[in-house]
């Protein structure tokens, strides 16, 4: 049910669902008055969810700061990597790992345990209920590692996990096994997603060090461009965000954060 939710939450909190609601409202719609004010509303919208400025405006002030691997002291316990970076197909002929936009939350837990930083790294996550999304999260990615060297012995996986506050409980739970409660945690997760799971960690007591990913920021421009042009990517960027707005939010109602 909760599954089923989160799924039409995230319809409804869509812009580009907003407007198109907004036109098809226009049409339904029989006093003049209304259909001009759903025309420019939806007009107006578009401008602003598409314009790559503000998008990245928001960004500056949401995600949180970088923090070079240079400056992480050595004597972290484990990585904890939120899962959500790889690209589920479902084609079973593959065998190979698809990363999505996500990667460097692998990419950089991987940097840090080659620098010495961390022991373990602990992957948490899955990309659904169904079995094959499960053992898709346990399996590429611990077969990936394996390719690659990496010793296996130095590495946790918790695929129960669909959701963030679900990420740092069973996460919490399997820690215990490799570690003393006084020992440093790393949390690896996308920059803009950050405040949310670290807020989730406070919560349950989990005391890790935020080590963002994925910066999806780039240099402030006040290029003529950059307010007149729209852009696709910048009506993905508040998709994520206004996602991740709602979430805090219910985060918050719910107690999880």
């Amino acid at each position: 049910m909760f599954y089923f939710f989160s799924k039409l939450l995230l319809f409804l909190i869509q812009p580009l669902n907003w407007i198109f609601g907004l036109l098809l409202l226009r049409l339904i719609v029989k006093q003049p008055k209304w259909k001009r004010r759903c025309l420019r509303i939806s007009i107006g919208l578009a401008m602003v969810v598409t314009n790559p400025l503000l998008s990245n405006l928001a960004l500056w002030l949401w995600e949180t700061p970088a923090v070079k691997i240079a400056d992480i002291p050595s004597g972290y316990s484990t990585a904890l990597v939120l899962g959500g970076f790889l690209a589920y197909s479902g084609r079973k002929e593959e065998d190979f790992i698809t990363f999505n936009e996500f990667g460097n939350r692998l990419a950089n837990a991987l940097e840090l345990h080659g620098e010495n930083k961390v022991r373990f790294i602990l992957l948490s996550g899955r990309y659904g209920p169904e079995p094959e999304a499960r053992d898709a999260t346990e399996n590429e990615a611990v077969k990936y590692l394996n390719r690659t060297g990496f010793p296996m012995d130095q590495l946790l996986v918790e695929y129960q996990s669909k959701n963030t506050y679900e990420n740092i409980v069973f996460s919490k739970e399997l820690l215990k096994t490799v570690h003393r409660s006084d020992d440093r945690i790393l949390l690896l997760t996308s920059a803009f997603h950050m405040p949310r799971a670290m807020a989730t960690a406070r919560r349950l007591g989990l005391n890790c060090t935020a080590f963002p990913t994925d910066r999806l920021r780039r240099p402030l421009s006040w290029n003529p461009v950059d307010w007149f042009f729209p852009s696709s990517y910048a009506l993905h960027i508040w998709e994520l965000l206004i996602k991740e707005w709602v979430g805090v939010v219910m985060y918050k109602i719910t107690g999880y954060a």
